[in-house]
């Protein structure tokens, strides 16, 4: 059998619904994986999620946070200044280039909401990713997003 560093059971992306860890897998005194919390091996998991699979802990998260990274797209001043004011901003910072603020509530693990504002051309901008993306990398990836033929301030 496989050994994994860290091995959980989970759900497999299907369509557009991401990973989902159901457990941390434990290997028994037998040699078999069984659920952590249950105890349940994975055809009995597979009772209650149906394809369950036991895999890798990092690579179950890397594939669920690709699956939920966007590209920024554009959105007007008021969704900016609504969402600025509907929950306290995470990590809130302001530069010459512009502003960037992150939900402090996250959609799944590590991912977030992102808003930017870029300076010198007034555009307001959201996309999710990873909460610990940085203000200078979050202004980085709005400008790539942006057509080649734009001048964006840097």
């Amino acid at each position: 059998m496989n050994q994994f560093k860290h091995p959980v059971f989970y759900t497999p992306a299907i369509n557009n619904f991401v990973p989902q860890v159901v457990d941390i897998a434990t290997l028994n005194s037998a040699g078999v994986y069984v659920a952590n919390l249950s105890g349940e091996t994975r055809t009995q998991l597979n009772d209650r999620y149906p394809g369950v699979e036991i895999g890798e802990l990092e690579t179950v998260v890397a594939q669920k946070e690709s699956m939920l990274i966007t590209e920024p797209m554009e959105i007007s001043e008021e969704v900016y200044v609504k969402m600025l004011e509907v929950l306290p901003p995470d990590d809130w910072q302001r530069d010459s280039s512009g502003s960037s603020f992150k939900m402090c509530e996250h959609l799944s693990g590590r991912i977030t909401a992102v808003y930017a504002f870029v300076n010198g051309i007034g555009r307001h901008f959201t996309f999710n990713d990873v909460a610990t993306l940085g203000h200078a990398a979050i202004m980085q990836k709005v400008r790539n997003s942006m057509s080649a033929g734009e001048s964006v301030p840097s």
